[in-house]
């Protein structure tokens, strides 16, 4: 049986539109969060302002680097961030 056969087309582009919209809103509700502004960010993660806008309106799409610098600076998972779950909770391993 394939995902097609358990949901409709529009159910599975509805649920990634929607985690879409839910990592790009929380992106920006971190930023907020810890004051910084979107200048201040963009060279944190050597963009320009505008690129970095562009980030936080969901019109230009993340690489897995950007994705991992941003849960290292806000300290949470990329799971969080790509509103794939509720839980922001980074998961620590100890490498012995």
């Amino acid at each position: 049986m394939t995902i097609y056969q358990l949901f409709s087309k529009s159910d599975i582009y509805f649920s990634l539109e929607k985690a879409r919209c839910t990592m790009y809103q929380r992106i920006r509700d971190f930023r907020k969060d810890h004051d910084f502004t979107q200048k201040f960010v963009a060279n944190l993660l050597s963009f320009s302002h505008t690129n970095y806008a562009k980030i936080e309106r969901g019109e230009v799409a993340l690489t897995a680097d950007v994705l991992v610098q941003l849960s290292t600076l806000y300290d949470v998972s990329m799971d969080y961030l790509l509103g794939l779950t509720d839980c922001p909770n980074r998961i620590k391993h100890k490498i012995k």
